[in-house]
């Protein structure tokens, strides 16, 4: 898997959003973590925590919940880069391919932006 630089568009938030993710792997599901969430794109996500999770480790994938325009979104995917930074840890976040939860983040994105914008 690679980082995708080339998508369409990716969206910074000016304050970050709250969030949680929760570790699937084989049969089980973690306690939900919190996160702040820096930045979104159809196709992953940018988020900050003070856990250091691996991500040489195969075989888990994370479910990253949030609220955007009112709406709850989970997003399931995979950690692909990870850098220190002032005692948290960024993560670059890249959501399984889903076309439909891709339109409809968009859709999401783009009425939030109109929110804040007015």
């Amino acid at each position: 898997m690679r980082y995708k630089r080339d998508e369409s568009f990716r969206y910074e938030f000016k304050q970050p959003l709250d969030g949680t993710f929760t570790i699937l792997t084989e049969g089980e599901t973690s306690k939900p973590a919190s996160i702040h969430i820096l930045d979104v794109s159809p196709g992953g996500i940018k988020f900050t925590t003070k856990l250091d999770l691996p991500i040489e480790e195969k075989g888990y994938r994370l479910k990253v919940e949030m609220v955007l325009s009112d709406e709850q979104i989970e997003i399931v995917g995979t950690i692909v880069w990870k850098k220190p930074s002032h005692g948290q840890f960024v993560y670059g976040f890249e959501a399984e391919e889903d076309e439909e939860l891709e339109k409809y983040l968009i859709h999401l994105l783009k009425r939030y932006i109109k929110t804040i914008e007015e």
